[in-house]
């Protein structure tokens, strides 16, 4: 048997940047759209979610990681999903939720999934 014993390091050192941001403990629904939400709507909610950006302390770790992730929704560092295309194209990323791979479900956990959606709350 081959050992590694080379240290490995917490992923948490790599996450530690958001217990520092200003939205840590924000209602989330201010970064996020909503389903029924008109465009004027929309760009006042965010309008002030990048306010809150602004002067938050970790806004650029936030922004890179949202645009290496190819992060689609929300306001992230600041920036909205169309202005994180642009940086992505601008820098070259292409990498992209829908570039990778879909999730399998193999077929009697899909059956569950399906079975759970179709059963309404009583």
């Amino acid at each position: 048997m081959i050992r590694n014993t080379q240290r490995l390091s917490p992923l948490t050192d790599a996450w530690n940047w958001q217990l520092h941001a200003r939205c840590r403990n924000m209602d989330s629904d201010l970064f996020f759209p909503h389903d029924d939400e008109r465009r004027g709507e929309r760009i006042r909610r965010e309008r002030v979610a990048k306010e809150i950006c602004i002067q938050c302390p970790v806004r650029s770790q936030c922004t890179a990681h949202a645009v290496s992730i190819g992060e689609p929704f929300g306001i992230w560092g600041g920036t909205s999903e169309a202005e994180r295309r642009q940086l992505r194209a601008d820098t070259g990323t292409s990498r992209t939720r829908s570039s990778r791979p879909p999730l399998r479900i193999s077929g009697r956990y899909h059956s569950r999934i399906i079975e759970k959606m179709s059963v309404s709350p009583t």
